[in-house]
């Protein structure tokens, strides 16, 4: 540690940009001190604000039929957006894009696992390899030359380094996550499986407000994985399951996409208001409505069991019901069969915004914990009360 004094300036670590002025000899590397400084300092900023989805980059499913004898040809869809990574840098995908999930006829990967389109026939097996499982779809820095650049003393000969342009983009990459048989009798529960092992679930158990330390978190597979299968110059941003049997079976986004945030640097924040730990309660109530939003879209919503297809529910979700010949969903008793649940109570509307702005803090419930002799898993139940009024005036 070096002693320093009030107002003496301490430039250990600081910026170094050069000095222009007129008559000064001009060299590549003085240039190009200037752009690294200036990157650095953009990346300085990036981590301030935290990693994760600004916006954008959500990926869904575009299923195009071949012909009578061919596999349907799944593609992503990937919407333009801002990612911040680990390392500072912004991710900024420019357009909506489209790429084939499946790897062409006799190609060979990309090192890295990166997305080709080569327009040909697809094989039936994703990038990367033939493997069924979990994939994980990240997006990450790329940069390529552009153009060339006129030069002088060189001999008018063509030279490697005389690019007119370095052009910084992004590159997408997709990496098995999870083995099938890792999951091997999940059943209808596989999607919620696989999602809740790549949340870090927090336990309270051990909580000591005398010593005001970070609540211990039962690590998912996100806090794992690097370094190693992921960098951290890659943003997550979606799961897809596949299996040589079904094909692309589903993509779920939220089971590892997190909005960009930080650590709160305060000893009681540590304890209670870490950003993660509420990005990823967000990321649990999210990632619950979109999984019940496809199930919503199937055969018969209206017999759906949550115990069937959930073993973890999220702190907060919105099930929509079914209201004979008028909405579509879920059957009110039916949906929550087996499930202790707490009578319904009737809430002002007004309050839905602060009750999921402070659910966001809550673990999510597990649905096979072993029931012990003083506690038992409940569920409570609330109906808005405007809802509830509207429905009353329209059955009248």
């Amino acid at each position: 540690m070096s002693a320093s004094r009030f107002a003496q300036p301490i430039l250990t670590g600081g910026l170094r940009l050069p000095s222009f002025f007129n008559g000064r000899l001009l060299a590549a590397e003085d240039l190009s001190q200037q752009q690294d400084t200036l990157q650095l300092a953009q990346q300085r900023l990036g981590m301030a604000v935290g990693a994760g989805v600004a916006f954008g980059l959500e990926v869904s499913e575009i299923r195009r039929e071949g012909g009578a004898t061919e596999i349907p040809r799944p593609i992503l869809q990937i919407t333009k957006g801002l990612a911040v990574n680990l390392a500072g840098q912004t991710l900024w995908l420019d357009a909506d894009i489209e790429i084939p999930f499946l790897r062409p006829l006799d190609s060979t990967p990309a090192v890295g696992g990166s997305f080709q389109d080569c327009g040909q026939p697809d094989s039936g097996l994703p990038e990367v390899s033939g493997i069924d499982g979990a994939y994980i779809l990240t997006v990450g820095p790329a940069e390529a030359p552009d153009g060339l650049a006129p030069v002088s003393g060189l001999g008018n000969r063509a030279a490697v380094c005389s690019h007119r342009e370095i052009v910084q983009g992004v590159q997408f990459q997709l990496k098995l996550l999870f083995p099938a048989s890792q999951f091997a009798g999940a059943g209808d529960r596989l999607r919620n499986r696989v999602a809740y092992a790549c949340f870090g679930i927090p336990d309270f158990s051990q909580l000591d407000l005398a010593v005001p330390t970070p609540v211990n978190r039962q690590p998912g597979v996100l806090d794992t994985v690097r370094p190693g299968l992921l960098s951290d110059c890659e943003v997550p941003l979606a799961i897809l399951y596949w299996t040589a049997a079904d094909n692309l079976q589903f993509v779920d986004m939220w089971a590892v996409r997190r909005r960009v945030g930080r650590e709160v640097p305060m000893q009681l924040g540590k304890t209670f208001l870490v950003d993660r730990r509420l990005a990823e309660g967000e990321s649990m109530m999210c990632q619950f409505q979109g999984q019940l939003s496809d199930l919503l879209a199937g055969p018969n919503p209206e017999q759906t069991r949550a115990v069937d297809w959930f073993r973890h529910l999220p702190p907060l979700g919105m099930v929509p019901l079914s209201d004979p010949g008028l909405t579509r969903g879920f059957h009110e008793d039916l949906f929550l069969d087996t499930i202790v649940h707490h009578p319904v109570v009737i809430l002002e509307g007004a309050r839905v915004q602060a009750m999921i702005a402070t659910a966001r803090q809550y673990p999510p419930t597990d649905l096979d914990a072993p029931v012990e002799a003083d506690r038992q898993v409940m569920i409570w139940l609330y109906r808005i009360r405007e809802i509830e009024q509207r429905a009353a005036l329209h059955v009248a």
